[in-house]
């Protein structure tokens, strides 16, 4: 009862997009939600001072090959723990991100199966290993958010 409320309520946002083929629908979709997701990652992971936890991380590495070079195994210890330390902060400072944007994204989910399960939603010209060339929602959804995502970085130097 939830789901179908949650699909008409989706229905009724993204019945202009109605006019285009479901391959469209899906890019448009796919690639707002990416740009969404990835302005929220960097902006709680700049607010939670993720470049600075990199140029830690750096620093440390730097550190523990210069310890092993001078065969210094405890400074090796002392700073690898530390290293250990601060990765483990990287990690959930990434995940924590990952968990905001998540919710977004699948809200969205149970519509796209519900329009465009068992259906083929894009061909491409050439064939992808172990995909072919006829594409589910998924696999263009997953397609079209990594070049997206891509782009973005590759866009804003990230």
């Amino acid at each position: 009862m939830i789901m179908e409320a949650l699909i008409g309520i989706i229905d009724a946002l993204l019945l202009p997009l109605s006019i285009f083929k479901s391959h469209i629908v899906i890019f448009i979709i796919a690639a707002s939600l990416t740009l969404v997701a990835n302005s929220l990652n960097k902006l709680f992971l700049r607010k939670m001072k993720f470049k600075d936890i990199k140029e830690r991380i750096a620093l440390l590495r730097e550190k523990i090959n210069l310890a092993e070079k001078k065969n210094k195994p405890e400074e090796i210890k002392k700073v690898f723990d530390e290293f250990m330390k601060v990765n483990k902060e990287f990690l959930r400072i990434s995940l924590l991100a990952t968990f905001i944007s998540l919710p977004i994204v699948l809200i969205f989910f149970p519509w796209f199966s519900a329009r465009f399960s068992g259906k083929v939603v894009a061909v491409l010209p050439f064939s992808l290993p172990f995909i072919g060339n006829s594409l589910n929602w998924i696999i263009w959804y997953i397609l079209v958010s990594l070049a997206v995502s891509w782009l973005l970085k590759s866009f804003f130097g990230d």
